[in-house]
């Protein structure tokens, strides 16, 4: 803002500090009359209010795996819960006009006391008055322009928030007191203004900080300045002054009262958004106490009070609010009085205790560069160890023994990242080192309300097969069946990109052989690793009657048109349906009846093309999942070429009958599937 000198009225900028005794108490009102103002409109940022950058947490402090969204959509609702009264406010705008009229009043009274000349020095007015009633004004000229200087850069800050023409012009041909009691009268005005505005219409939240933050400043470069002052009034001026400090009390007491009537409704405010979920609306209200009463008690009684409602979800409500708290210092104290309220209450054995171990965790990520937060966050994990332990055993045995998954599925729908976070666990103490656990897990997954949920459960089960060397087993087409039934889920595409890529690598994590089987066991050739001959169904020329097609390898080594065949998963992979392509017929072993002798049982393909009881077979891949055996589930008879010559272009092939697998029988029962 420019100023312009003119040679009879000059205008200067203007600056500091107190007048009478009560100047002081005036300003402490202005104040009082600025926190009212942002606990009546306005969260207070929380950059602005912090005494020491290394408390305040930096922005976007939140990790990516905090996965929680404002469940309140219209913020400018909330913003108007807690509001001054309407009687309140007219309240405290008569103590504004009071107040005016008062030092209206004592401005009056100085310009009735010049008599127009001056000392030609200090350009101070000469009273007319004799000596004995009047006083000598000590305010000197330098005094007023730097008072008026400063105030004005003060109250530029506030401009755009008040809305009005910042202007308290100075003029040296008045008394330099009278002047002084107007730069108090305007500066009063114009937070009256402000008051008016903000009450009336909610002043945006950057506002209002940029008022308390210019309020703050004026009380102190007033208070600095002001009180060397000194100054001899007589007695005619006392009366004034004393209706003036008494003004300015009940200023006092009447903003106090709606201050702290303000703050209750706020607290209770928060504590009522806390209970019913609305996490950045009851952050909101925590901001604007911040700006009244910085102090752990107010936080300790908010926590305590949302916790003690038990509605649902009412430790993940608390939690989620003291991470998301703007102070580092009171997340740490906000976590410790959560874990006393839940020892107290007896219930850290309860499944909510892993989201309070969730979040400590995380911050100890969060804070990993400052040792003298982790080391209270490591002293709380190690008292939550052991209950959330227990929980993890009780879910494990859960999954284990395939009991009643409503209460898992039931937590992983409400707290999904919590539940993702301590789900590798569940699945190791499921899965406790025993490949016969595995379908029991499968299953346990398959009931899993979310697709992310799969994404963090195969891996898992993945890792402990594979750290037991069980990877050759029937149970990892299971597994790799199950991924690909979860990525072939119309609503994976919706998912996001992290949890994708997480399926993906797990995909080209399995074995090629068993990859290209699971994902496209189409069309596929069977090929004998002993004698590197391709498995088929022989033509009309070599049936066995008319219900049984001869199976061969190919001795020449070539694929042939009838060694194509498809692998039909069954009961989720566990078994296959073995069908030949050409002729559109099932892989089988026959009955008793037609044992080739007591080694070896027949196997056909069933020319009725239906499938019979003896079609199912059990792929166990073998050399970490390079060559599969195939079994026959009904007998557990490995099919196997041990070497029989039907002709020069043939070896018969049959099932392995007998319990024990002879060296020789070991090789020649294994097989390679090019798909």
């Amino acid at each position: 803002m420019d100023f312009a000198y003119h040679s009879q009225k000059r205008v200067f900028p203007l600056s500091s500090p107190s007048f009478f005794t009560s100047f002081s108490a005036l300003l402490w009102t202005m104040k009082l009359i600025t926190l009212l103002l942002v606990a009546q409109a306005a969260a207070v940022d929380a950059s602005e209010v912090s005494s020491t950058g290394k408390d305040l947490k930096p922005e976007g402090n939140s990790t990516e795996r905090i996965n929680h969204n404002p469940t309140i959509t219209d913020i400018s609702e909330a913003n108007q819960r807690v509001r001054i009264s309407e009687e309140d406010r007219q309240e405290i705008l008569s103590k504004f006009d009071k107040i005016s009229s008062d030092l209206e009043d004592l401005s009056t009274k100085f310009s009735s006391n010049i008599d127009g000349h001056s000392d030609g020095k200090s350009n101070r007015a000469i009273r007319s008055l004799p000596l004995d009633e009047s006083s000598i004004c000590e305010v000197e000229q330098t005094t007023l322009i730097n008072f008026r200087n400063e105030l004005q850069v003060t109250l530029n800050r506030v401009d755009h928030t008040v809305n009005d023409d910042i202007n308290c012009p100075l003029n040296f041909d008045s008394d330099n007191c009278e002047e002084l009691i107007k730069l108090v009268l305007c500066a009063h005005n114009h937070l009256k203004n402000g008051f008016i505005k903000a009450t009336a219409n909610n002043a945006m939240i950057g506002d209002m900080t940029i008022l308390i933050n210019a309020l703050s400043e004026l009380e102190e470069i007033s208070t600095k300045k002001f009180d060397n002052l000194k100054r001899s009034l007589s007695q005619k001026y006392e009366y004034q002054l004393g209706n003036l400090k008494t003004d300015m009390q009940n200023m006092q007491k009447a903003l106090n009262k709606v201050v702290d009537g303000l703050k209750e409704k706020t607290i209770k405010s928060c504590i009522s958004e806390i209970t019913s979920g609305r996490i950045e609306s009851a952050l909101k209200d925590f901001r604007d106490l911040l700006a009244l009463e910085n102090n752990n008690e107010c936080l300790a009684r908010i926590i305590k009070e949302a916790y003690k409602y038990k509605n649902p979800g009412y430790v993940d409500n608390v939690v989620k609010f003291v991470y998301d708290l703007p102070y580092i210092s009171k997340e740490m104290l906000g976590y410790k009085i959560i874990y006393e309220l839940m020892r107290d209450d007896e219930e850290l054995y309860n499944r909510d205790v892993t989201i309070l171990d969730y979040y400590i965790k995380d911050a100890m990520e969060k804070y990993a560069d400052r040792p003298e937060h982790t080391a209270t966050l490591q002293d709380l994990k190690n008292n939550l160890a052991k209950p959330v332990e227990q929980i993890i055993e009780g879910w494990a045995e859960t999954a284990r023994n395939g009991n009643d998954y409503e209460q898992i599925k039931d937590f992983a729908n409400q707290y999904p990242a919590t539940f993702r976070s301590i789900l590798p666990q569940i699945i190791e103490k499921s899965y406790a080192n025993s490949l016969s656990n595995t379908e029991r897990i499968l299953s346990f997954i398959r009931h899993l309300p979310n697709i992310e949920d799969d994404s963090v459960a195969f891996p898992s089960l993945f890792e402990q097969m594979k750290r037991n060397n069980h990877l050759d087993s029937y149970q990892l087409l299971m597994l790799a069946y199950r991924v690909k039934e979860s990525m072939e889920m119309p609503n994976y595409n919706n998912i996001d990109e992290k949890y994708t890529d997480i399926f993906r690598n797990l995909k080209y994590s399995f074995p090629s052989a068993v990859r290209n089987l699971i994902w496209d066991g189409h069309r596929c050739e069977i090929k004998n690793y002993s004698w590197n001959q391709y498995l088929y169904a022989a033509s009309e020329y070599f049936a066995f009657n008319s219900d049984r097609r001869r199976i061969f390898t190919w001795r020449p080594g070539t694929a042939v048109i009838q060694g194509d065949w498809n692998f039909e998963p069954h009961d989720n992979a566990r078994l296959f349906k073995i069908k030949n392509d050409h002729y559109d017929e099932y892989l089988y072993v026959a009955n008793a009846d037609h044992d080739y002798d007591h080694l070896c049982r027949r196997v056909f393909t069933w020319r009725p093309k239906n499938i019979v009881n003896t079609g199912y077979w059990r792929l166990e891949p073998t050399d970490n999942g390079q060559y599969f055996r195939l079994v026959n589930d009904h007998y557990d008879d490995p099919l196997y070429v041990p070497g029989n010559a039907y002709d020069s272009e043939r070896f018969k092939v049959f099932a392995w009958k007998v319990d024990v697998l002879w060296e020789t029988v070991v090789h020649q029962s294994k097989w390679s599937i090019i798909c």
